[in-house]
């Protein structure tokens, strides 16, 4: 069985937190173009809306993490 317990660099998790963050924003759907194909101006704002609401909740759970962990090792949460 392997341990539990593991070591990581501060940086190190920073930059992963990071990087799935930016890669889970991206993977789901890119704005919506209201040329390509033709949609109201409403459906467009209406998807585009969405997409930010969605973008900035990865965003706010990545900086939460990254605090988390930069913040005082002696904070217990329970």
């Amino acid at each position: 069985m392997t341990s539990e317990y593991k070591s990581y660099y501060l940086g190190d998790l920073r930059a992963m937190i990071n990087s799935v963050a930016i890669e889970t924003m991206i993977q789901p759907m890119l704005p919506a173009d209201p040329f390509d194909p033709p949609a109201s101006p409403d459906a467009t704002t209406r998807m585009n809306d969405r997409l930010a609401l969605f973008n900035g909740g990865i965003r706010a759970m990545a900086k939460e993490l990254i605090g988390r962990l930069e913040g005082d090792e002696n904070t217990d949460d329970t």
